[in-house]
């Protein structure tokens, strides 16, 4: 692994820690001391102090921030409600235009990508299960780091064809999303299955779609409309997503598909996971709801057993 980004991971999680104990002045200043340390990771970093800004209620700070790293053709995910005590300034219709800019840059030449991992005996004359994995919406959303947080490993030694897919749809420098346009994001999914079936050889009837935040958002909403053959999803922190109405959890259950829904225990409690649920139960949809320990909205560090127990679950 890459010195600098071992280094850099580690700061990462110091600053997680400090931000889930809302210990913001001491994640500001670790972060400020780093700036020269990673120049490669300008962008985050300037990002993690720019959330711990506005949890400490620096506004001043955060428009400084943005318009640093407006300048640099940097853009930002802007459009969630975190944000929305700043919109009482009067220079933010001003950072909204030039966020959009230099999101519109990027934009013209996003497309969609996948990146496919096959076990250590792969045949090509075996089928075998396939699991996509799909990334959160924002900051470090993409294949290159989101590979390293969910990790393929205890996949291929359980014979899976593992495949990570990344949205088209830019929500930030380096960050892409899937919540802001489902019918693309349908579109896009379904794109890359069907040139991963082409390209390997996959057992149809034993797909699984797993995702974080924006992405276990998506695999619900793929589930819902099944845009694709799912034997189930495993959806790591989701949101209410469109889609998830009692009709469509019916048919998913009809059609035999299986739901692991995940959430961590320092997360606030989500009310829509607890609905989601009882409409499961009510239409015997097979589904369990699994609280990761020690950790709030993001991969679990120790996420191997996890990941075992939701497979089997879902292929019992």
């Amino acid at each position: 692994m890459n010195t600098n980004y071992a280094k850099y991971k580690e700061l990462d999680k110091e600053i997680d820690s400090l931000f889930e104990e809302k210990k913001y002045e001491e994640a500001i200043s670790k972060l400020e001391s780093s700036y020269d340390q990673f120049p490669e990771y300008d962008f985050q970093l300037k990002v993690y102090t720019l959330y711990c800004s506005r949890e400490n209620k620096n506004y001043k700070k955060c428009l400084d921030l943005l318009y640093e790293g407006l300048s640099k053709g940097y853009f930002y995910g802007l459009k969630w409600e975190g944000w929305d005590p700043m919109k009482e300034f009067p220079e933010w219709e001003n950072i909204l235009e030039k966020n959009n800019e230099n999101r519109a840059l990027v934009e013209k030449n996003s497309k969609m990508e996948y990146k496919v991992l096959t076990p250590a005996e792969y045949d090509k004359n075996s089928a075998y299960p396939l699991f996509m994995i799909l990334h959160g919406d924002g900051n470090g959303c993409n294949i290159e780091d989101f590979s390293k947080e969910w990790r393929a490993d205890i996949l291929l030694s359980k014979g899976f064809v593992v495949s990570y897919v990344q949205s088209s749809q830019p929500e930030c420098t380096g960050g892409f999303g899937w919540t802001s346009d489902y019918e693309k994001t349908r579109k896009e999914i379904a794109e890359a299955y069907n040139k991963i079936i082409d390209e390997h050889s996959i057992d149809r009837e034993r797909v699984i779609l797993g995702g974080f935040s924006g992405g276990s958002m998506a695999s619900l909403n793929v589930l819902m409309n099944n845009t694709i053959p799912l034997k189930g999803i495993m959806a790591l922190c989701p949101n209410e997503t469109d889609d998830c109405t009692e009709k469509n959890i019916q048919k998913a259950a009809e059609r035999g598909s299986r739901m692991v829904l995940l959430e961590g225990e320092k997360s606030d409690e989500v009310p829509f996971h607890l609905e989601l649920m009882k409409s499961a139960e009510k239409f015997n949809m097979p589904a369990i709801y699994l609280i990761n320990k020690n950790t709030g909205h993001n991969v679990p560090k120790e996420f191997n057993d996890i990941i075992n127990k939701a497979v089997d679950f879902i292929f019992s």
